[in-house]
């Protein structure tokens, strides 16, 4: 009566190593989508990464033109001055 016995947990053993393989190999499935979509991930955060240092540098390029614009406009405010003072004296000199 042995036999039947050990044949019941061979054929146990079989089903149950077969489960086995069956959920290691939906767990591998599992596991290739999950790096798949971990790789497509970390390819956007690349393009996300370029894309801040692209606007990084244009915000610096743009803070630096505005910086240049502020300087030019402070000497025409001077040189306005002083030209509005030269027609001011010729006006003043031309009246006496």
């Amino acid at each position: 009566m042995s036999n039947p016995t050990t044949q019941q947990q061979l054929d146990q053993l079989i089903k149950t190593t077969t489960a086995l393989m069956q959920s290691s190999s939906q767990h591998n499935h599992k596991i290739d989508a999950l790096t798949d979509k971990i790789d497509a991930l970390t390819d956007q955060i690349g393009h996300l990464t370029e894309g801040f240092a692209d606007i990084k540098l244009t915000a610096e390029r743009q803070a630096e033109a505005a910086e240049r614009q502020a300087a030019t406009a402070e000497r025409q405010e001077r040189n306005i001055d002083r030209l509005v003072g030269i027609v001011d004296r010729l006006l003043q000199d031309r009246t006496v």
